[in-house]
């Protein structure tokens, strides 16, 4: 461990920016073991359903299948079998769910990958905003007469101004925080290679919300979008596309701030390692078995610090 002076102002800067990075790229770990793990667990959990469809299907007489194919080619049938309209539905909710649950996963996943990552930004605008509030001069920002006569005292006051000049700039299109970034603190990601890949997750993630993930105008005006207007789906490959840039971003914006605002601290990254004692975790060195029996009360925290200078 180096030689910190925890009592330098950059070090609360340094600590927690590295703590807001570690958070994220917690977050970005979760999306993609969520869509390794899940789909291939579709077919072990729609078993039970799908066995009894079977069931029922071996029980029904030759007239009721003779019936039931008559029916399932669209031929006027005038003859029901209950047992046969429960199958029907039974059948109709399986190929619903194994064709629905992987797609569902992933376009949440890129919804919740945007939202960690504005999250993880505001939360690094809100340290160097309070640590240092000269940043804040240059910008317009009033206080209303509740805001300060509201307020017990000073500190409260300051905690309101710094959310108001976060809300500033994270209230906008991803392009726009990407202009404010660049006027405030000299820092343009806009000229990086993926950016326009980056920003259009941004946009993908607002049709999803808001238009059922069709193509609108927005959208086409922000990605310079000239194909068909269809939805666009989170396919497999997007979103192992999606969860790299991010990755790349996040870790980008970690050291662009670092270098910028606490370039006299090592850099430094919160590993994250399992929430266990010393003690525990010196008895799964020497019983490697151990690690089977890790469950939700070993659950990862956030370790002691680590240095390290090849960080991206």
């Amino acid at each position: 461990m180096p030689n910190i002076d925890f009592r330098d102002p950059t070090w609360k800067i340094a600590s927690a920016l590295s703590g807001n990075l570690s958070a994220f790229l917690s977050d970005l770990m979760i999306i993609r073991y969520l869509n390794q793990l899940l789909p291939s667990s579709i077919d072990p959990a729609l078993g039970p359903m799908k066995r009894g469809v079977e069931m029922k299907i071996r029980r029904l007489s030759a007239k009721e299948k003779a019936i039931a194919k008559r029916w399932a080619a669209e031929e006027d049938v005038q003859e029901r079998v209950a047992e046969l309209d429960d199958i029907a539905k039974t059948v109709t909710r399986i190929a619903m769910l194994t064709h629905r649950i992987p797609k569902f996963v992933r376009e949440m996943s890129l919804v919740y990958l945007v939202a960690s990552f504005e999250d993880s930004l505001a939360s690094d605008l809100g340290i160097v905003f309070a640590q240092r509030p000269e940043c804040m001069k240059s910008a317009s920002k009033t206080l209303t007469y509740e805001d300060v006569f509201g307020a017990d005292n000073l500190d409260v006051i300051k905690e309101k101004t710094v959310e108001k000049e976060v809300a500033e700039i994270m209230g906008n299109n991803i392009d726009l925080i990407g202009t404010r970034l660049s006027e405030r603190f000299n820092i343009d990601l806009r000229k990086t290679p993926r950016w326009d890949a980056f920003a259009e997750c941004f946009y993908r993630r607002n049709i999803l919300i808001h238009n059922a993930g069709y193509v609108n105008e927005k959208y086409r005006s922000m990605t310079k979008y000239k194909g068909k207007s269809r939805r666009l789906d989170v396919t497999k490959d997007y979103l192992e596309g999606a969860t790299g840039i991010f990755e790349e971003y996040a870790n980008l914006v970690w050291k662009k701030f670092h270098h910028k605002f606490c370039r006299n601290q090592p850099e430094i990254t919160v590993e994250l390692l399992l929430g266990v004692s010393h003690e525990k975790f010196i008895k799964l060195l020497d019983d490697p078995s151990l690690v089977y029996k890790i469950g939700a009360k070993d659950a990862p925290g956030l370790s002691a610090y680590h240095t390290t200078s090849s960080h991206p």
